[in-house]
């Protein structure tokens, strides 16, 4: 009872050798999925984010403050969190503090 095992060779790949261009649009490919995953990832976490910040501001109350009082301390809002001034806050001459 002897039981030979037959070794075929697997076909590795596709089977062919692709030319250089073949594989750069592969990759290519592959990148724009990439980043298309990317995108829809980062736009999950902002909308996480935002949701986040929202309960943050019912939970404390904050969701009733009108927007006018929202507007008129955002510049100052920015600086205490370190984020730059926004072309719409000097557009509409809401950054005051703001270095020129």
């Amino acid at each position: 009872m002897d039981q030979q095992v037959k070794a075929d060779p697997k076909p590795r790949g596709r089977g062919r050798a692709a030319s250089i261009d073949d594989k750069i649009a592969e990759v290519e490919e592959m990148l724009k999925g990439l980043k298309e995953k990317k995108r829809q990832e980062d736009r999950a976490a902002i909308d996480k984010n935002r949701k986040g910040i929202l309960d943050l501001f019912k939970s404390e109350g904050m969701d009733v403050v009108d927007v006018a009082v929202w507007q008129k301390i955002t510049p100052q809002l920015r600086k205490l969190l370190g984020m730059p001034g926004s072309v719409e806050s000097t557009a509409n001459g809401g950054a005051k503090g703001a270095a020129s």
